[in-house]
């Protein structure tokens, strides 16, 4: 694929939904080289969108033999600042609800809401990616048909 075209802004090379571009601009993926350095897993997290947005994406990629996660390092990279962004996302929400009730011995309190609160956050995650595993699973057999 010549780097031109995937120095193309999505919107001028690829022909997506109202949708789809919209939520690609949401996150600022300009290009398509941009896009193709994203993972499914990034497009199903983006707000509004779900398997049929990456389905449309994957088509639309796979026309000019391009596909999601190509800068499989970047990817791999992005996809792995963002799992953990959740997951501490979700482990300090969790701490703060616990602190919240804590109201007795604060100190000795805090060190072991902390470690529950990050063992869900992490159960939350593994079944969020089993969840998008199966996604993707349903997805590829649908395909197939």
């Amino acid at each position: 694929m010549e780097t031109d075209f995937l120095k193309k802004p999505v919107g001028e090379a690829l022909r997506l939904s109202v949708r789809a571009r919209n939520a690609l601009d949401r996150i600022g993926v300009e290009t398509v080289q941009a896009l193709t350095e994203l993972a499914p897993e990034d497009i199903l997290t983006m707000p509004n969108c779900g398997v049929s947005t990456l389905r449309e994406i994957r088509q639309e990629l796979m026309r000019y033999g391009l596909r999601l996660g190509s800068n499989n390092a970047a990817g791999d990279l992005t996809s792995a600042r963002a799992r953990q962004a959740r997951i501490d996302e979700t482990a300090r929400a969790i701490l703060v609800a616990m602190y919240a009730s804590c109201e007795e011995n604060i100190d000795r309190c805090v060190q072991p809401y902390f470690d529950l609160s990050y063992t869900i956050a992490l159960a939350l995650e593994s079944a969020r990616t089993r969840s998008l595993e199966s996604a993707r699973e349903r997805e590829g057999g649908k395909d197939g048909k």
